[in-house]
């Protein structure tokens, strides 16, 4: 795994990186995995190292359906099942309703940046954008704290908001293949 990953002796977990300015040529897939439930593999064994996992998820990219570790000097395909990210926490202050992932990164809803429901036939699952298109899924006890907070449109019992901050937010739909 280290002939691909070189430069990132350069780059250290704390920080964030301007990755959207790198332009890497594409190395091609490597086996890498990240399963519906948030898990890690590489070549099907689970990655134990949380802060390797935490540098990789600094480092992951989208491009239309299909995602990447990307470093200065390459880009590698991997898998992911579903979601990147899992949601793990959420806290309503006086900013707005900010949902934690298991990376620790913290994501504002905003009406810009709403939660969004799965598709009906996965049950009551819900996701939101954390960076660059690439989404966190919420933990099952999470979704439930989050089905506490609903409020139904009396006028329209589709339409379903969320509190943040003073303000209430619409939530959106998943597309089918994101």
């Amino acid at each position: 795994m280290t002939k691909w990953f070189q430069g990132l002796d350069q780059i250290g977990t704390d920080q964030t990186y301007p990755i959207s300015d790198w332009n890497p040529k594409d190395c091609g897939p490597i086996d890498i995995v990240i399963d519906d439930n948030g898990q890690w593999f590489h070549e099907q064994s689970p990655i134990g190292r949380p802060a390797l996992k935490a540098l990789f998820a600094k480092l992951l990219w989208r491009e239309g359906t299909d995602y990447f570790i990307k470093t200065p000097v390459e880009k590698m395909r991997i898998l992911v099942k579903d979601a990147p990210f899992v949601a793990t926490s959420m806290r309503n202050g006086p900013e707005g309703l900010i949902i934690t992932t298991n990376f620790q990164d913290e994501v504002l809803v905003t009406k810009q940046n709403p939660i969004v429901l799965g598709p009906e036939d996965r049950g009551f699952v819900a996701y939101i954008d954390v960076r660059f298109g690439l989404e966190a899924r919420f933990s099952r006890a999470l979704c439930h704290e989050l089905a506490d907070l609903l409020i139904i449109d009396n006028n329209d019992p589709q339409r379903l908001f969320v509190p943040s901050g003073s303000k209430l937010i619409e939530l959106g739909t998943r597309a089918q293949n994101p």
